[in-house]
């Protein structure tokens, strides 16, 4: 129940009158009803748009935390190679010095 609708009459009201009451008192009670669907459904999209804003704020931090490591990789192999390079001119080094 989401309301009570009390009316009052001086007079004994006729049959037709009450049945045009009743009948009033249902499409306002359908109209309640759909405007508390229209009100949660409001709702209900208004939390979605949230966390879908939420989702693609999340979307991007992560975006940008692969680009880092993909940098932060890249810059690890470059550091590698310059290393493997280093040792091989030390191994050529030794190897001509015992020579």
């Amino acid at each position: 129940i989401e309301g009570i609708l009390e009316i009052a009459s001086f007079s004994i009201l006729e049959d037709y009158k009450k049945e045009f009451i009743e009948r009033v008192a249902e499409s306002m009670a359908g109209a309640f009803a759909s405007i508390g669907i229209n009100i949660k459904t409001k709702k209900l999209l208004q939390q979605s748009q949230i966390q879908g804003e939420e989702l693609r704020a999340q979307e991007e931090e992560m975006r940008q935390g692969q680009e880092e490591l993909k940098a932060i990789q890249e810059e690890m192999e470059r550091q590698k190679s310059e290393l493997e390079e280093e040792v091989a001119k030390l191994k050529k080094e030794l190897e001509g010095a015992n020579v």
